[in-house]
């Protein structure tokens, strides 16, 4: 298997999923190190166990085990419960798992697949210019930006952009227009399949993002499997914007989720007073936990100059108008990633995961449980 290999053609296989499927005690995802059919112990990473289960009173999290040769059987096809490429059976009495023991040995880090994401939804203005916050209810989505990265490396190598009505080319970025909303989150979710990611990141993410385009899907009547296991679906997401929305974000069963903006406000705070007279300096006066104010905060980079007020008339402009939205809206795909990487967002949860008794999920929503909202 080559951990390393995407193809993102609409009507192709998928080459890759560096995952597999424990099915007996019901582990929810792991990521493949190796494997081999000539009876070498198959290496796994485990991802996410659900809560609940015995088996979380004495494992720690994001470790790693080994499987010994002959005591699992790989499920068929046809009988798999997963989009996983490969899933096996055993008894819990035949793993060998060193996420039972301390101290922790992660000298080899599992090939994480990386997708960052960003919504553009239009905007209300009222005839008094008063803007609304958009909702679900009534606000399309005009635009998903996406970005994959491997977690050892800095840049990303596939862009994406998906347009409510055409967009002009941009370098670098596949460009997709669609006539109807619902085309557009069709083709956003045969995305996910696709490009199968690990690891979901996003300002926001957990609160706007996700929870919009899941509650879009349902008004408009699309299935929204955005899981790895089969028939799955999210049936009651909660829209709630701001931190702290972790705590009630909808488990993706084998994808983790990682929300800039829950890490930066737990893990750093408000800016300092130094952090917030730099910012009023280059005029970010609101918002000081937003992307833009930490985007300047820690890359000291900025979103692309757009105000939310003018996503109308651009949405409604040319294809030239809404390549400038669009750019905006893959800008806001790559700050995450940057900040992810800049503030080792992941590695650090990682490691908290791996150092309590728990899943990823457990231990990140118990923290973010302590935001006051």
């Amino acid at each position: 298997m080559n951990g390393d290999t995407f193809s993102y053609e609409s009507d192709a296989p998928r080459q890759c999923s560096n995952n597999w499927i424990y099915k007996t005690a019901e582990i929810q995802n792991f990521c493949h190190r190796f494997s081999s059919s000539a009876g070498v112990t198959i290496c796994l990473h485990i991802v996410d166990i659900p809560q609940g289960q015995k088996i979380e009173e004495e494992w720690y999290g994001m470790r790693w085990i080994s499987l010994s040769p002959r005591l699992y059987d790989l499920v068929k096809a046809t009988d798999r419960l997963s989009a996983c490429q490969y899933e096996l059976r055993l008894t819990y009495e035949n793993f060998n798992c060193s996420a039972k023991e301390e101290p922790i040995n992660c000298a080899r880090e599992a090939p994480l697949r990386i997708l960052s994401f960003d919504i553009e939804t239009d905007v209300y203005i009222d005839p008094s210019g008063k803007d609304e916050f958009p909702t679900p209810n009534a606000q399309s989505i005009i635009q998903i930006s996406s970005m994959l990265k491997y977690k050892r490396d800095s840049e990303p190598f596939y862009r994406n952009v998906l347009t409510l009505k055409s967009c002009n080319a941009i370098e670098g970025t596949d460009v997709e227009s669609f006539e109807e909303e619902s085309d557009l989150i069709k083709r956003w979710l045969k995305f996910i399949h696709d490009a199968d990611p690990d690891v979901i990141v996003g300002y926001n993410s957990c609160g706007f993002d996700i929870p919009y385009i899941l509650l879009r899907a349902k008004r408009l009547s699309i299935p929204c499997g955005i899981s790895r296991i089969n028939d799955f679906e999210i049936s009651n997401p909660i829209f709630r914007p701001g931190p702290g929305a972790f705590s009630s974000a909808p488990v993706i069963p084998g994808r983790l989720q990682i929300d800039l903006y829950d890490f930066v406000f737990l893990e750093h705070g408000h800016p300092s007073a130094t952090e917030k007279a730099e910012l009023w300096a280059v005029g970010i006066r609101r918002k000081l936990l937003g992307l833009e104010a930490s985007s300047f905060r820690f890359l000291k980079q900025r979103k692309e100059d757009i105000d939310f007020r003018n996503i109308p008339k651009l949405q409604a402009g040319t294809g030239e108008d809404r390549k400038k939205l669009a750019i905006y809206c893959l800008k806001d795909s790559h700050l995450p990633l940057q900040l992810m990487d800049h503030l080792q967002a992941l590695d650090k949860w990682i490691n908290r995961a791996q150092r309590k008794k728990g899943t990823f999920y457990h231990t990140i929503r118990r923290l973010a449980g302590r935001i006051p909202v």
